[in-house]
């Protein structure tokens, strides 16, 4: 009797660990996530501190070099054009139209006229009372994070005549500032956050400061959500949708020096000094999580996102230049032809075809992987996720979906059999 038991028990486990080998499943782990890679680079001489691009040409704040122009219209090839030092070294630079708008230091602003990129000029000047370290355009009205003179304002409607027009000190140094709203955000390093009414720029006012604990070096806002650089203590999200009461909402640590954040679609890209750029998912701001990484040959400080291109200033490894891994966003009727593929950059609502000038998509993206013990839903930027459901009991290693319940009805078909056998044979 026993030796019966023992026979249907062995048949049993043969039958299990048959059926334990592994089913050709459905997405893979990491599966669908962009990746970031490297296409072309360029040695700038000096430190790299900041990049804008535009149309095809990079524009990088090299320090002690200047203003370099780059002809990046090929990533993989890009060749410098164009070169101007001037009276300060070049550590910010945001450009507008033929114009260059250069951050230098103890010598203020420079406005530069690319309209010959192979031949920057310098046609204005501004000298502001601190050190410039960036310039954040808005219009007519240049703000400029000039240290410790906190923040200042300039009317450069007239771009060969600059002119101040308010300004407000600031506790610790302004390193960079945000707009929206009539509202300017402030990264002022040990001052934290400063939060500044400029709906009269002549007379700007602080609204309220946040301290965040440690350095503010970097910020950008989108949506009333404000993304700080937080040096030592990485990304720091906070909700400013009422700037006098500003709610920090969510935290992730990076593994440098978080200096500068740019977010574009539901990514935030920081530049962490020595572990490169680090990419965070923030379509949902309480609740980032990293999704790649690039890790460049120095020192990441500065970033600028044109499509589906990241140029980064790298310090003394130059201009980096990187392909996302998105899928590119095209304006059908303009950039793209009739019967060309296409996207609105959305993930989750698939790609589509050109028709008529229109972006014709599939319809939303299917994320059922036919798992009974796995959550299905769609991020915009990283597409299907599926997330296990604790304590579901057909989680079962090497199957997904309809194999696993196959499976479990097998056994337990097995296992009754089993079990009368057993019965007949004690009878």
């Amino acid at each position: 009797m026993g030796s019966v038991l023992r026979r249907n028990s062995l048949a049993f486990c043969a039958l299990w660990s048959m059926l334990l080998i592994p089913f050709e499943t459905g997405a893979q782990e990491g599966e669908g996530l962009p990746t970031p890679v490297e296409v072309g680079f360029l040695s700038t001489g000096g430190l790299a501190l900041d990049v804008a691009a535009a149309g095809g040409l990079a524009y990088v704040a090299a320090k002690s070099y200047g203003l370099l122009v780059i002809d990046a219209s090929v990533p993989a090839a890009p060749v410098q054009i164009g070169r101007l030092t001037m009276a300060g070294w070049a550590y910010g630079i945001e450009v507008a139209g033929d114009i260059a708008y250069v951050a230098t230091g103890n010598s203020g602003v420079r406005l530069i006229d690319v309209t010959d990129p192979s031949t920057p000029t310098e046609i204005g000047v501004f000298d502001t009372p601190g050190f410039a370290y960036a310039v954040t355009l808005v219009g007519n009205l240049a703000y400029v994070a000039d240290g410790a003179s906190g923040l200042r304002i300039l009317d450069v409607s007239n771009p060969l005549l600059p002119t101040d027009v308010g300004g407000i000190d600031t506790p610790g140094a302004a390193r960079k500032a945000a707009v929206a709203g009539g509202v300017a955000y402030v990264a002022d390093w040990t001052g934290g956050l400063r939060i500044i009414d400029v709906s009269n720029p002549a007379i700007p006012v602080l609204i309220t400061s946040l301290d965040l604990g440690a350095n503010v070096h970097g910020i950008d806002v989108v949506n009333e959500v404000a993304y700080l650089a937080n040096y030592q203590l990485g990304l720091r999200i906070i909700d400013v949708s009422d700037p006098s009461s500003p709610v920090p909402i969510a935290s992730l640590d990076t593994p440098n020096y978080a200096v500068s954040v740019e977010v574009r679609d539901g990514v935030a890209y920081i530049c962490d000094s020595f572990s490169g750029v680090r990419f965070i998912d923030v379509s949902t701001p309480d609740s980032p999580f990293e999704f790649a990484e690039f890790a460049t040959p120095d020192s990441a400080v500065g970033i600028f996102i044109e499509g589906s291109l990241a140029y980064v200033a790298d310090t003394w490894s130059g201009l980096r230049i990187i392909d996302l891994g998105l899928e590119p966003v095209g304006i059908c009727g303009d950039e793209l032809s009739d019967g060309e593929p296409c996207s609105d950059g959305d993930v989750c609502n698939a790609s589509g075809t050109c028709v008529g000038g229109i972006c014709q998509l599939t319809g939303p993206l299917d994320c059922n992987d036919d798992d009974i013990c796995t959550e299905d839903s769609c991020d915009p930027i990283l597409g299907c996720i599926s997330t296990p459901i604790e304590g579901c009991p057909t989680d079962l290693p090497g199957l997904t979906g309809r194999a696993e319940l196959v499976l479990i009805l097998l056994l337990i078909g097995v296992s009754a059999t089993a079990l009368t056998m057993g019965r007949l044979r004690m009878s």
